[in-house]
């Protein structure tokens, strides 16, 4: 019986609208049960930043695998992260932590639909590694559009019914990804 382990571990970080790679050790917060709040944002402002607050997020995943006679055994960990220190505010109001609330929300989203895609998909041994890379880079560049069409819809916030709208999609796509919250 021919038995192989390894463990990968890569953060996947949420900075402003763009995805990078961390090579950073960063302080983060997992926030599953409970909404923001001004309290969570410790960053400092960026004074030439037209925007009032960002919110830095990420997720993170990690997987472990074992090959037994020539069989690939995968299991996964993806969970989302809030960034405190590079979160930001310059103006605290109910709707704009509304809006910025909904930023980290599909953050939330994209790890569950990161978490369903993994745990659904029958790997190849060859292959794996570069299946799993295509799947998260497939993925990241979807919900950093996402993130943008939600940004240019909403008008960052200032249009209130575009602002329920998103609010109705995301609380139904995190519903219908509930499954796959942990």
């Amino acid at each position: 019986m021919k038995k192989m382990k390894n463990i990968l571990a890569i953060m996947l970080t949420f900075f402003n609208i763009n995805f990078i790679y961390a090579q950073q050790e960063l302080n983060v917060m997992v926030i599953d049960y409970r909404p923001l709040t001004w309290d969570d944002y410790q960053g400092k402002p960026e004074k030439k930043s037209p925007y009032h607050a960002v919110t830095r997020a990420s997720v993170g995943y990690h997987y472990e695998y074992d090959i037994i006679d020539d069989k690939l055994d995968i299991h996964f960990e993806v969970q989302p992260y809030f960034i405190p220190t590079l979160s930001w505010v310059k103006y605290q109001n109910p709707e704009l932590l509304a809006h910025e609330q909904i930023h980290y929300d599909i953050i939330k989203i994209f790890a569950c639909d990161l978490r369903r895609e993994l745990r659904n998909t029958a790997f190849e041994l060859e292959t794996f590694t570069t299946e799993i890379e295509a799947i998260v880079e497939q993925m990241s560049e979807y919900y950093t559009q996402l993130q943008l069409q939600y940004d240019e819809e909403t008008e960052h916030g200032k249009n209130k019914e575009q602002q329920r709208i998103w609010e109705v999609y995301v609380y139904e796509e995190l519903e219908r990804l509930s499954d796959y919250q942990q």
